[in-house]
């Protein structure tokens, strides 16, 4: 609910800067989290990734402006793909890209308030890798 409540502010955000792409994937990220904050079955999950991540991509290709609002398109495919995700680490792994994909979106539309989210999400995945998949001592 607190994700669906911020991808709503980002949109806002992003709609005041121009940077129409961001605000568009934003606004739907507001019903896809809501959706996958409910548990269901796998099939059902499935279908609903498909759903979002084809909403994302019709919507980037009608209002992408430059070939870098491509990047949240994308980035908002992955982190839906995640969401049919079990496994921690590749969790952690898939999510690098995003992070980096929305981290050059917001420098390029002057995003302050994004570079800073991103940048506390890019520290925070990269110390869960070292800390979790890199230092992690193997169970016997």
């Amino acid at each position: 609910m607190i994700q669906a409540a911020a991808a709503f502010a980002f949109a806002a955000h992003f709609a005041l800067l121009g940077a129409f792409t961001g605000a568009g994937m934003n606004l739907i990220e507001v019903p896809r989290n809501l959706m996958f904050s409910h548990r269901h079955g796998k099939l059902r999950q499935n279908i609903l990734a498909a759903v979002f991540m084809a909403a994302f991509f019709v919507f980037g290709i009608f209002a992408g402006e430059d070939v870098f609002s491509f990047f949240p398109v994308l980035a908002m495919g992955i982190s839906t793909f995640v969401f049919t995700m079990q496994n921690p680490r590749n969790i952690r792994f898939c999510m690098l890209p995003v992070s980096a994909l929305w981290m050059t979106y917001n420098i390029i539309v002057l995003s302050f308030a994004g570079v800073l989210t991103e940048s506390f999400c890019l520290f925070s995945i990269l110390i869960a890798i070292v800390r979790f998949d890199i230092l992690k001592k193997p169970e016997k």
